[in-house]
């Protein structure tokens, strides 16, 4: 009886020795917390339209993409990547009518929504890039996984006169393009344009686990 009693106690003890190595041996199957980086006003972003925008064809309401074709580094780390896109509507569309004065293109920014699926608001304010940029910028966009296909479109155009009229300040969040005279404002699909951030915002940095 004493024999059959120790046998027992003898297994049970292996029986948690076993649980308690295969309890180790497990890893937490809690998802990975993200720190969040932020991105400070200023930030300049590279983009390309990812169709035409015009006075003449857009409409108060219609929306509209840009693709992010530079990445973003922050202490050597890509908190936006290229393929990124900016979002945003056309907020008034003047056309150009004989008589009418000069036609208008506004537009907003909405919202900035990364390669990975994480989207927050912005608010910024785009503009042409100075000519001495827009041949690296042409090269970016064509060297890029997100652009790559759209470098001979942009070769093949007259990027002196990519957009017809300027882009001037419409306030935080905003742009308003301005035609020439009897011209409609136009901003071209594949324009290369920079886009800076108005205010800071929050994306998610490196994964990290407790």
């Amino acid at each position: 009886m004493k024999l059959q009693h120790a046998v027992c106690l003898l297994a049970l003890a292996v029986l948690v020795a076993a649980c308690s190595t295969d309890t180790a041996g497990i890893h937490s199957t809690e998802p990975a917390r993200r720190a969040n980086v932020s991105v400070p006003a200023g930030t300049e972003l590279t983009l390309a339209l990812d169709s035409t925008l015009s006075s003449e064809t857009s409409r108060v309401g219609d929306s509209f993409t840009a693709t992010v074709v530079e990445p973003v580094v922050i202490d050597n780390r890509t908190v936006i990547p290229e393929g990124s896109k900016i979002r945003g509507k056309v907020t008034e569309a003047a056309p150009a009518k004989r008589g009418a004065g000069k036609s208008r293109l506004s537009l907003s920014f909405d919202s900035l929504r990364l390669a990975g699926g994480y989207e927050t608001a912005v608010r910024g304010s785009l503009h042409e890039v100075t000519a001495s940029k827009k041949g690296r910028n042409a090269a970016v966009i064509g060297g890029s996984a997100a652009g790559g296909a759209l470098l001979g479109r942009i070769l093949g155009k007259d990027t002196k006169g990519a957009v017809i009229g300027a882009i001037v300040g419409g306030g935080i969040g905003t742009a308003v393009v301005v035609g020439r005279e009897k011209d409609q404002a136009v901003i071209p699909e594949d324009t290369p344009l920079g886009f800076r951030l108005e205010e800071p915002i929050q994306v998610p940095g490196e994964s990290s686990r407790t």
